[in-house]
């Protein structure tokens, strides 16, 4: 009977914690290269499906915002389970990563409006400037995600 109340408990934490937490890694990659492909488009001078709100960027800048509320939540959420030691520990690394994700997502947010923007206007002497911060600040949200994603594929290993 023990037995089966750990079963049911390892279910509810991979079903209403890592699975959500996976799944929400794996959109925010998605989004974050979705953004990064129409940002690369523009410095190429490529066409766009879309300008302004319209434009991928935009529209997946958004979409990574829900993504990582949600998993935001979905963290909280899987805090309220009854966890033993290793696996507070595992939340913790996640939650860490998400805090970092978000920080950086802001910063990556605010850099790509702002060369979108500047960019759609033909102010392309400060573009130059603009796009090597914000490709920078690519780099490191591709890492941070990384390692959520890899964190996410094999929790209880770290």
């Amino acid at each position: 009977m023990w037995n089966q109340l750990g079963v049911g408990h390892n279910l509810d934490l991979v079903a209403q914690g890592y699975l959500p937490l996976s799944n929400m890694g794996t959109r925010l990659e998605q989004a974050h290269q979705r953004v990064q492909r129409d940002v690369e488009r523009i410095a190429a001078d490529l066409e766009r499906p879309g300008k302004g709100s319209a434009s991928s960027a935009a529209i997946y800048t958004d979409a990574f915002s829900r993504n990582l509320r949600t998993g935001q939540e979905v963290l909280t959420g899987t805090r309220a389970l009854d966890l033993n030691g290793d696996e507070l520990a595992v939340l913790t690394l996640v939650e860490s990563h998400l805090s970092k994700i978000g920080g950086l997502a802001k910063t990556y947010s605010s850099q790509t409006t702002a060369y979108v923007k500047t960019s759609e206007r033909g102010e392309t002497q400060e573009d130059e400037e603009i796009l090597s911060r914000l490709r920078q600040t690519a780099k490191e949200l591709d890492r941070e995600i990384s390692l959520l994603n890899r964190l996410m594929a094999n929790p209880l290993m770290y």
